[in-house]
Order: structure tokens, then C-alpha cells, then sequence
């Protein structure tokens, strides 16, 4: 369909163990015999940083050379939130925190009853944890020819609610 169109599809990866293309090489084994001129991914920095901590990430983006149509420049963070006004902090025992990575569950032991106890919050780009100079070496590498995308997911003075007068600090 894409072909006949004259278009590309891409599907945008986004973190998290129920995420498909989190880790790249699911997609890569959905796109394996599909032309690369007609369908890819949208690659998007932040996420792939919370998915693929401590340079993990550079690998599915390697992996996916030929499938990078296009690029979302974004960064997050990632917060523990203990959620004291809504709990307190874990009281749990050891095997029920590792239990926090089975899915999104109600504990009733805890951090204000989240399933998990870190939070990814969006901040300005060079503020998180994407690193945006491996990225553009890497994208230099897979001789990446596509479409960028700076995105601002954080709060911006106001904008990111129709605010009609920005404040920015």
C-alpha cells in the first residue's frame, strides 16, 4: 500500500516491557521482508534512551540502519517515585519489588499503590538521558538521509496548554 501510494510507513518505537519495538529487533523480525524504501521506523531518541540504558539503545539503532526513515529528537529522564502522600515509600519484601516488572498491578505494599515505582519524565533536549552526539554519529554511520523531529513532550512555559502568554524560566 505504501508503494502504491508513494509513501513510507514508519512506526515510532516508545519504552516499556508491553511496547512493541521497545528493543528494536522486534520490529527489525516484522520488517525483515519488507522493502525499507516503503516502510521503517520513526526513531525516537528519549525513548530509546529509557529503553536501552547505558548505550544499549546504539545498538538497535545500528541494527535498524537501513529501516531509520526518520528521526524524533527527544530526551526523558527517570524519577523513583515514592509517592509519600500517597503510601509512603515501598515497604515491600525483595521478591515482590522484583514482581514490579511483570506488569502494571495495584500493590497494596507500598509507593502509592503504582506497579512501578519510576516515573520517565520528558525534559528539554541535553537534559536527560539520550545521547544526542552518539546518536548523530551512529545516524552518520547508517548513512541516515531521512526527516528529524525535535520534540518537546516537557513543559514549555504554558504552550503545552494553549496558554496564550508563554512563560518560559
Amino acid at each position: 500500500l505504501s508503494e502504491k501510494h508513494g509513501i513510507k510507513l514508519m512506526y515510532r518505537n516508545r519504552a516499556g516491557a508491553t511496547a512493541a519495538g521497545s528493543a528494536i529487533f522486534d520490529l527489525l523480525e516484522v520488517f525483515r521482508d519488507l522493502d525499507p524504501r516503503h516502510v521503517g521506523l520513526f526513531y525516537d531518541t528519549g525513548q530509546a534512551a529509557l529503553a536501552g540504558g547505558i548505550d544499549s539503545w546504539t545498538l538497535g539503532l545500528r541494527a535498524g540502519g537501513p529501516y531509520v526513515g526518520g528521526v524524533a529528537f527527544s530526551d526523558a529522564i527517570l524519577k523513583l517515585r515514592l509517592n509519600a502522600d500517597e503510601g509512603g515509600a515501598f515497604t515491600g519484601t525483595p521478591q515482590q519489588l522484583n514482581n514490579f516488572a511483570s506488569g502494571p498491578k495495584p500493590v497494596d505494599y507500598g509507593g502509592g499503590g503504582q506497579a512501578n515505582p519510576w516515573q520517565a519524565i520528558p525534559v528539554p533536549l541535553g537534559e536527560g538521558l539520550a545521547d544526542l552526539p552518539q546518536t548523530a554519529r551512529i545516524l552518520k554511520d547508517i548513512d541516515f538521509q531521512g526527516p528529524l523531529e525535535i520534540v518537546a513532550d516537557y513543559p514549555n512555559g504554558g504552550a503545552e496548554s494553549g496558554a496564550d502568554a508563554v512563560v518560559l524560566p
